[in-house]
C-alpha cells in the first residue's frame, strides 16, 4: 500500500489527503497519472465540499491485476498468473477500510485490472456501505450479469463507471482487445433497469483509435 500523500493549496483555504492503494505490476506512469488524476479531482471536491484538513477525499482501491479483457492502454494482462494472483484478501481490503473510516472519505473508488473477477468484490463493497462510507466500482461491463448486478445493489453500490470507448463497435473492440461491445451494451441497459438505485456512468479512454468519435460519444 502506498503512504498517504497530503497537498494543500497556496492559499491555506483548504487542504486533503488522497492515497492510492495498488497491487503489483501496475506500470509506474500509469500509477502516477492516476495519482495525478486523484489529485485534481480532489482538489475540486474539496472547494466544493468545503472540506478541512485531514479529510481522505477520494481513495482508490486497486483490488486486482487480472482483467478479462487486452486493451491497448493497459498491460496487466501481459503478467504471469503467478504475478497476477498476488493480492490482498477480502479481510484486508476490510481491515484497510476500518482505517480508512476514520478520515472520512467522500466516495471509496474500488477498480483494477478488472474488479468483478473478484468473486469477493461485492462483499468489500458492502462492508464499505456497512461502516457507512460510498462506494464507486470502475469495470469494463463484460460481468455486469444479472446476478453480478443483484449482488452490487445488495451491497448498497452508490455508482458505478463502465468503460465504453466508442459507439462504434469496431473501434470499442480494437480498444478493448476483444469483442466485448454488444455485451458492454446489453449490460449497461441491464444495469439501469436491474438496479436504478445505482448511478451509473461512462468512462472512455481517449487514443488514437477514438480520438474523433468523442462527439459522438457524447451523443450516443
Amino acid at each position: 500500500p502506498a503512504k498517504p500523500r497530503r497537498t494543500a493549496r497556496a492559499d491555506g483555504r483548504f487542504s486533503f489527503y488522497h492515497i492510492f492503494v495498488k497491487g503489483n505490476g501496475m506500470s509506474a506512469l500509469f500509477a502516477k497519472s492516476i495519482s495525478m488524476a486523484c489529485s485534481v479531482i480532489a482538489s475540486k471536491g474539496a472547494r466544493m465540499l468545503h472540506c478541512g484538513t485531514g479529510r481522505l477525499l477520494f481513495p482508490v482501491m486497486w483490488i486486482t491485476n487480472r482483467c478479462n479483457l487486452r486493451c491497448v492502454m493497459f498491460d496487466q494482462w501481459k503478467q504471469s498468473e503467478d504475478e497476477a494472483q498476488k493480492e490482498l484478501s477480502a479481510g484486508q481490503w476490510c481491515s484497510f477500510i476500518d482505517s480508512l473510516r476514520k478520515m472520512r472519505p467522500a466516495v471509496l473508488v474500488i477498480t483494477g485490472g478488472e474488479p468483478l473477477l473478484r468473486p469477493d468484490t461485492p462483499d468489500i463493497l458492502r462492508y464499505a456501505a456497512d461502516n457507512g462510507i460510498n462506494t464507486h466500482l470502475c469495470t469494463n461491463g463484460t460481468l455486469l450479469d444479472e446476478r453480478v448486478i443483484r449482488r452490487l445493489r445488495d451491497a448498497r453500490l452508490g455508482s458505478v463507471s463502465v468503460s465504453l470507448d466508442s459507439p462504434d463497435a469496431a473501434t470499442h473492440n480494437r480498444i478493448r482487445g476483444a469483442v466485448c461491445y454488444d455485451r458492454v451494451i446489453e449490460h449497461i441497459r441491464l444495469l439501469g433497469s436491474a438496479a436504478p438505485s445505482i448511478s451509473l456512468g461512462i468512462n472512455c479512454v481517449i487514443t488514437l483509435y477514438n480520438l474523433f468519435d468523442i462527439r459522438l460519444a457524447a451523443e450516443f
